[in-house]
């Protein structure tokens, strides 16, 4: 296992955010070992930190933040199941599905995620949840010190849901259920859903994806963009000029900075739509 004193908290924000404690673990016994000694301690588990915003630039030591990704990203392919680590990068799986003649996972080649945080969120996108490959879940339930399993009806999947947001616990790893196609139809897929977040999605800026849920009978990119909202800056932190749901860090952005342009854009959709937009990110 490898302890980062005082490392920097990976995040697609590419918030410069510290941390006194961060541990890679490396196998299970190192998430039961940092448990066991580090229990009364606030604790925040990422994988590739793609879904979050860090609020402050240092965290001391009344936190730890463990992180699930290499070497704790491992996957294993048997027919059309395939067994996956939590910090397993989803893009790199939905390759090597692909390779396998194997569809289930193409949406992930457009959303940046691990494993774990796509569990966690019921990642997704159009008409696809991760909920629909997922047979089961194995975590570590830090509270009974225990690791457990859990099939997928027992989840408690929604929109942008699961049970382990009410758990406290660490997702260890998933077992998917994939469908066999044929691979050039399978890339063909990837491809085009790529395409599309390339020409809708500022990728030329760090961000974090969508920042608000879609409430009810609205769209939150065109209700941000009708208020004429796009390319409106606090600090570092913009809303996209390119799709107004989504900031951007523009210019070394602070968390301060991007969460109170949420809170601007809130109030403003509140004052003109009756509408509270709820965040998709997590704020640490």
């Amino acid at each position: 296992m490898i302890k980062d004193k005082n490392g920097l908290i990976p995040n697609s924000y590419e918030l410069k955010a510290r941390a006194e404690n961060i541990f890679y673990p490396e196998n299970e016994n190192d998430i039961e070992e940092i448990f066991k000694d580090y229990s009364r301690k606030k604790i925040v588990v990422l994988g590739r930190g793609n879904n979050i915003i860090l609020k402050d630039d240092y965290y001391g030591d009344d936190f730890i933040f463990v992180i699930l990704r290499d070497p704790y990203g491992a996957f294993d392919f048997d027919g059309k199941r395939v067994v996956v680590q939590a910090g397993a990068d989803m893009k790199q799986l939905s390759i090597k599905a692909m390779e396998r003649g194997l569809s289930g996972l193409e949406y992930f080649y457009g959303i940046p995620s691990s494993l774990g945080g796509a569990v966690f969120m019921n990642a997704g996108a159009n008409e696809f949840e991760t909920s629909q490959i997922v047979k089961k879940v194995k975590y570590f339930d830090i509270d009974e010190q225990k690791i457990k399993e859990v099939e997928n009806k027992d989840i408690g999947f929604s929109y942008r849901h699961s049970l382990f947001q009410e758990l406290n616990c660490v997702i260890l790893e998933a077992e998917l259920q994939l469908k066999e196609r044929n691979k050039d139809e399978v890339w063909a897929k990837m491809k085009g859903i790529y395409d599309e977040r390339a020409a809708k999605q500022p990728l030329d800026y760090p961000s974090a994806g969508s920042v608000f849920k879609r409430p009810k009978g609205y769209y939150v990119g065109k209700m941000i963009q009708d208020l004429g909202l796009k390319g409106y800056t606090i600090g570092g932190a913009k809303i996209s000029e390119k799709h107004a749901g989504f900031i951007i860090n523009y210019k070394n952005a602070t968390g301060k900075d991007i969460l109170q342009l949420i809170d601007f854009i809130r109030h403003k959709v509140k004052d003109a739509y009756g509408v509270w937009l709820e965040t998709e990110q997590v704020i640490i």
